[in-house]
């Protein structure tokens, strides 16, 4: 966007500032479309986790990058526990936000935040008494639920 010659030095910088801005406000609106398909249960329309996860290796801006893993962790990592009777939905969201959390740890060289993902599932009550739901979280994190 906006990729050619200009001559003022001025006019370069405020068209610099803008595509910043229009960056952050392009993340903060597919947060808050991921949050709201999350919080009204439509695990089908997961095409913006798709979005946010192609983006994630060529996020660089740390105020995008902080924003994203606060809203992660103030919205319970956006995980839909798959307890119960769950769709095809459900479970390809479920893998889809696991891939989003370790594409931050691997890319984005947040140490810990994968482990410390699956230690707050596992910490969860329903994991503890929920025998179908620790089977199932084998299958997603490929480890077994330790009381």
């Amino acid at each position: 966007m906006w990729d050619f010659n200009i001559e003022s030095e001025e006019a370069r910088n405020v068209i610099i500032s803008i595509k910043a801005a229009l960056k952050i406000e392009y993340y903060e609106q597919l947060i808050k479309l991921i949050e709201k398909c999350f919080f009204e249960r439509r695990y089908s329309n997961y095409s913006y986790l798709r979005e946010i996860n192609e983006l994630i290796i060529s996020t660089t801006d740390d105020q995008i990058r902080d924003s994203l893993i606060k809203s992660l962790k103030d919205n319970q990592f956006f995980f839909p526990i798959p307890s119960g009777k769950i769709s095809a939905e459900h479970w390809d969201w479920c893998h889809l936000i696991i891939r989003l959390i370790a594409h931050i740890n691997r890319y984005w060289e947040n140490e810990n935040y994968y482990d410390d993902f699956t230690s707050h599932i596992y910490s969860l009550e329903i994991v503890k008494e929920d025998k179908l739901l620790q089977h199932r979280l084998k299958i997603l994190f490929g480890k077994v639920y330790q009381s």
